[in-house]
């Protein structure tokens, strides 16, 4: 399953902590200032870049995870222990 919503103007908090079978979720180039993804042992590729996230983010417990990219934010920690499938990881800001 996917959610995809990429350059959409979304803004504020998003919980995808429900949505257990999703694989893809792409949310780049939006307003987003927080999002959940915990649990979500499933998800393999995810898109965070160019929103408003900020803070730490813990990513340990998706752990299908194989292409992370949170770029172009202002998050000042990340968790990706236990992610044994990552290929790629975008971080800088």
């Amino acid at each position: 399953n996917s959610f995809i919503a990429n350059h959409n103007a979304l803004t504020g908090s998003w919980d995808f902590t429900a949505q257990t079978n999703l694989i893809v979720l792409h949310l780049h180039s939006n307003s987003i200032s927080s999002v959940n993804v915990s649990g979500l042992t499933n998800l393999q590729y995810l898109y965070l870049t160019a929103n408003t996230l900020s803070g730490s983010y813990d990513f340990s417990s998706n752990t299908a995870l194989r292409d992370l990219q949170v770029h172009y934010n202002s998050i000042t920690s990340i968790n990706a222990s236990n992610l044994t499938f990552l290929q790629t990881l975008y971080v800088h800001s």
